[in-house]
């Protein structure tokens, strides 16, 4: 009788074990993985690419346009993190752009300054 009773709590264990493994499974595949962009921020990061393909923008200065097109402010978060990490966004070289191009201009130091600001990019020289 004690081996038919050591039988039965391993068979109970065993079977509590493979319903715990089971259920974990089937709560990974309920959830989505964190990493995966929802459609909603596909179609933000979409149009950033559309934005930025009619001339380069400034981090700041992308954010508010999405918004302003009615992104939420999640999903241009997203967008805006999304093309940092290709390397498709930078103020940096944006702001280098932009110095560069009103140089050329004859545009005086000071007025330089003022079109950074205005185009939302710190100047930091």
């Amino acid at each position: 009788m004690d081996k038919s009773l050591e039988f039965e709590e391993r068979k109970t264990l065993a079977q509590s074990i493979a319903d715990a493994a089971q259920s974990a499974s089937l709560r990974e595949a309920d959830e989505t993985e964190p990493d995966e962009p929802t459609e909603e921020q596909r179609k933000c990061v979409q149009r950033a690419l559309r934005i930025l393909g009619f001339r380069s923008h400034g981090v700041e200065e992308l954010r508010r346009k999405l918004k302003a097109k009615g992104e939420s402010s999640e999903n241009s978060a997203y967008a805006v993190n999304y093309l940092l990490d290709k390397g498709l966004l930078d103020d940096e070289s944006y702001g280098a752009e932009l110095c560069e191009y009103y140089r050329r201009k004859g545009y005086p130091e000071w007025r330089v300054k003022a079109e950074l600001r205005r185009h939302l990019v710190r100047y930091d020289r």
